[in-house]
């Protein structure tokens, strides 16, 4: 994951037996690219006023082929590739 501060754009990328892939999320942005198709958003990725960057986690975790799961008992997301 990197973050470009002038384009304000985070790129996730990862390699696998699946092969490659690449996301491009741009903050307040919601279409984000996902090795070049452009993909429309629920949620536009922002920045918090502490300074956090914050990305749709469940487009981001499938976009990378992981499956994503809800406890609700524990309010916890659940990540598994």
């Amino acid at each position: 994951m990197k973050w470009d501060g002038a384009l304000q754009q985070v790129k996730i990328t990862r390699e696998d037996s699946s092969g490659y892939k690449e996301i491009i999320l741009t903050i307040g942005d919601t279409v984000a690219s996902v090795n070049t198709k452009k993909v429309v958003l629920s949620v536009a990725p922002f920045i918090s006023a502490e300074g956090s960057t914050y990305v749709p986690l469940r487009f981001a975790s499938e976009a990378l082929g992981a499956k994503v799961g809800w406890e609700s008992d524990n309010w916890t997301a659940v990540i598994d590739q």
